[in-house]
C-alpha cells in the first residue's frame, strides 16, 4: 500500500455497527456506521514536527529562530519589544514636534522678515498657526477613542505597521508644500486633520502601551514603563535638534526626512513585533492565568495527537497504515476534532482484539467530545467602551490627564515660538537656536518619567506621586515665566525643572496607571482592555491638548501677554491635582495602615 496514493473514507450514521467497502484504485476507501461522523482518513506526505510558536511569531523572528534552532529568552525578547516601541514611538513625536519648530518661520518675530504665506500675516497669522494645531489634536483626539478599541479587536502588529505607514506619508505630503510652492491654508489644514486621524498618529500609543504591558507585570511597570515613557521626551529632542538643523536647507526637509524614516521602520515593526508572549512560547507575565489563543491552539493539538495516535491503533486493527492521519468532517462534529469519531475507530480497534465490547467504547468517545468546552481556543472578546470607562479610576485620571496634556502640549507647539519672542540677558533667539534649546524642557522630561516611576513604584502610590509633582510644577512655572530672561544658564535650569515636573505626571498617567487599570481585577483576567483603557485615558487628555495651544494662540493674538499663557497653565495643574484628591485621601490610609493582601491600592 503506497502511501501518497492511498486514502480512505469513512462515512456513517449511529444506527448500526458498520459496513465496509473497500476498492483498490490509487486508494482504498470503504464505509462503516459509527458516531454519526464522517471521518477521513489521509496518508499525509510530511508531518510537521516544528514548535507552534514558530508559526505565530513574526516574519523577522522565524527567521532568526530557524537559523537559532531554539527560542530566544525571555529577557531578549523583552529588549526587542522595548527598543521596538521606543524607536516607533520616538519617531512619532518625532513627526509631532516639527510643526513647532518651523512656527517661527512661517510667521518670523521680526516684521521685517518674510515668512511663508498665508502665515505671515500680521492681523491673523498666530490665529492661522492655532487653528494648525487645533485640526491636528482635535482628529487625533477623536480619532483615539475609537483607535483603542480598534487595537483591542486586531492584531497589535499590523495594527501599528499601517498606523506608521501612514503617519510617515501625511508628513512627507506635510513637507511637499515647500517644493510644491503650495499656500493654501486650506491645504496645511487637510495635511493636519489626515495627520491626527484614526489612520495615522492616534493609532500608535495605545497599540504600544498594550504591547509593552502584555510582557511586563504590574509590579515593575511604574520604573520600566516611566523610562520607556522617555520616548515621548527623546522624540521632541530629536524633532527639536533634527528640525532646527534642517531648517537651513528648508523648512520642507524638516517634515520629508523624519516622515521617512518613519515609512521604513513600519516595514521593522511588520517584520519583528511580538505583541504577546504567548506568540513566542512564553506566558503572559501580566497576567499568568491568562491563556492566549495560541497557547490554547498548541494544548489542543497535543489532544489531537493523542487523539490521533488511538485512532491510529484503529486504523491498523483495518489493516491501514497507523502513520496515517485522522480528520473529522460533516455534521455532529465537535469544534476541536474528532474524539467521537476516533472513539468509533478505538472500538473497531478494541472490538477485533476481542477487548472491549462496541457500546462501551463509543460511548466514550461521545461523552470525551461532550466535556470540551466549544468556545475553548477561541480570543477573548475586546471589552466593550461602555465597559472600559466605568472601570475604576478610569475616569478620574482621564480628566487628570487633560489638565496636564493641556500644559505639556501647550509647551510642546509654543515653546521654541516662546523663546524666540523673549529676550533672554539681553539677547533673541533666531527660531533654529529656540528649537534647539527648547528641547532641554524635554531632557527634563525624561528626566521626570524616569524619576516618579521610581517613586511610584517604590511608595505604591501612584496617586500620591502624582498630585506632588502636579503641585511642585506651579511655582516651578512661575519662576521660568519671570527668572527665565535673567540669563541663560537660569533659563536652561529652569527649562530643564519645568520639564520634569511636567512631563513626569503626563508619562506615569499614560503609561504605568494605563497599564494597571486595563488589566483591573474586575476584568477576571482579560487583557482585552489595554488599548481601549489607555485610548480613553489618552483621547481624554488629548481634547486638553487641543484646548492648551488653542488658547494659547487665542491669548497671545488678543492681549499679547505670556504671563496669562502661564495664568492659564497653573489652573491647570491645580485643576488636575485636586482631581486625584479622593484617590490621594484612600492611599494615605492604606498606607497608614495597610491590608495585608492589598498590593495594589491603587484599584482598590
Amino acid at each position: 500500500m503506497e502511501g501518497n496514493a492511498q486514502r480512505a473514507e469513512v462515512h456513517g450514521t449511529s444506527e448500526s455497527s458498520g459496513l465496509i467497502h473497500h476498492t483498490h484504485q490509487h486508494r482504498h476507501r470503504f464505509l462503516m456506521r459509527a458516531a454519526g461522523s464522517h471521518i477521513r482518513v489521509m496518508y499525509p506526505n510530511k508531518i510537521q514536527q516544528a514548535e507552534d510558536y514558530v508559526d505565530a511569531a513574526p516574519p523577522g523572528i522565524r527567521w532568526i529562530l530557524n537559523i537559532k534552532g531554539s527560542n530566544l529568552s525571555m529577557d531578549t525578547y523583552r529588549t526587542f519589544v522595548l527598543l521596538l516601541t521606543f524607536v516607533c514611538y520616538a519617531l512619532f513625536h518625532c513627526t509631532r514636534k516639527i510643526p513647532s519648530v518651523v512656527k517661527s518661520t512661517f510667521d518670523p518675530p521680526d516684521p521685517a522678515a518674510s515668512g511663508w504665506r498665508p502665515f505671515d500675516n500680521e492681523r491673523n497669522g498666530k490665529e492661522l498657526l492655532s487653528g494648525l494645531d487645533f485640526c491636528f489634536l482635535s482628529m487625533y483626539a477623536a480619532g483615539m477613542f475609537y483607535s483603542g478599541h480598534l487595537a483591542d479587536s486586531l492584531d497589535l502588529r499590523k495594527f501599528l505597521f499601517v498606523g506608521c505607514m501612514l503617519t510617515g506619508l501625511v508628513t512627507c505630503a506635510y513637507g511637499c508644500a515647500f517644493f510644491l510652492d503650495v499656500h493654501t491654508v486650506q491645504y496645511f489644514y487637510a495635511v493636519q486633520a489626515l495627520a491626527g486621524l484614526a489612520a495615522s498618529q492616534s493609532t500608535a500609543y495605545p497599540a504600544v502601551v498594550a504591547v509593552v504591558a502584555n510582557w511586563f507585570g504590574p509590579s515593575k511597570r511604574g520604573l520600566i514603563m516611566g523610562a520607556w515613557a522617555a520616548h515621548m521626551t527623546v522624540g521632541n529632542v530629536l524633532g527639536s535638534v533634527l528640525g532646527a538643523w534642517l531648517l537651513q536647507f528648508g523648512w520642507g526637509w524638516c517634515f520629508v526626512a523624519p516622515g521617512a524614516a518613519l515609512v521604513a521602520f513600519s516595514l521593522v515593526i511588520l517584520l519583528f513585533l511580538c505583541p504577546h508572549p504567548e506568540d513566542v512560547g512564553y506566558a503572559s507575565p501580566s497576567n499568568p492565568h491568562h491563556r492566549h489563543r495560541h497557547a490554547r491552539q498548541r494544548q489542543q493539538q497535543e489532544q489531537q495527537q493523542q487523539q490521533h495516535a488511538r485512532a491510529s491503533d484503529g486504523a491498523g486493527a483495518l489493516g491501514l497504515d497507523p502513520s496515517c492521519e485522522i480528520v473529522c468532517e460533516g455534521e455532529g462534529v465537535a469544534p476541536r476534532g474528532a474524539s467521537g469519531a476516533t472513539g468509533a475507530l478505538d472500538s473497531i480497534a478494541e472490538r477485533s482484539s476481542g477487548r472491549v465490547s462496541r457500546s462501551s467504547s463509543s460511548s466514550g468517545g461521545s461523552s470525551s467530545s461532550s466535556e470540551e468546552d466549544p468556545l475553548e481556543g477561541l480570543p477573548e472578546p475586546p471589552v466593550a467602551f461602555c465597559t472600559a470607562l466605568m472601570l475604576p479610576g478610569v475616569m478620574t485620571y482621564s480628566l487628570c490627564l487633560f489638565f496636564s496634556k493641556l500644559i505639556n502640549y501647550t509647551f510642546l507647539f509654543w515653546l521654541p515660538f516662546y523663546i524666540s519672542n523673549i529676550v533672554i540677558d539681553g539677547v533673541s533667539l533666531s527660531p533654529e537656536k529656540a528649537g534647539q534649546m527648547s528641547s532641554l524642557f524635554d531632557i527634563g522630561g525624561v528626566m521626570g518619567g524616569v524619576l516618579i516611576g521610581y517613586l511610584s513604584d517604590r511608595l505604591g502610590a501612584k496617586a500620591c506621586t502624582t498630585t506632588m509633582f502636579l503641585l511642585l510644577s506651579i511655582p516651578m512655572l512661575q519662576m521660568y515665566r519671570t527668572l527665565g530672561d535673567a540669563s541663560f544658564e537660569v533659563n536652561m535650569a529652569l527649562l530643564i525643572g519645568s520639564g520634569l515636573l511636567v512631563n513626569g505626571p503626563y508619562a506615569l498617567i499614560t503609561t504605568a496607571i494605563s497599564a494597571d487599570l486595563g488589566t483591573h481585577e474586575s476584568l477576571q483576567g482579560n487583557a482585552q482592555a489595554l488599548a481601549t483603557v489607555t485610548a480613553i485615558i489618552d483621547g481624554t487628555g488629548s481634547i486638553g491638548a487641543v484646548v492648551g495651544p488653542l488658547m494659547t494662540g487665542f491669548i497671545t493674538q488678543v492681549s499679547n501677554d505670556w504671563s496669562n499663557v502661564f495664568y492659564m497653565l497653573y489652573a491647570a495643574a491645580l485643576c488636575a491635582a485636586l482631581l486625584l484628591s479622593c484617590l490621594v485621601a484612600k492611599e494615605v490610609s492604606i498606607l497608614a495602615c495597610p491590608p495585608p493582601e492589598c498590593a495594589v491600592p491603587l484599584l482598590r
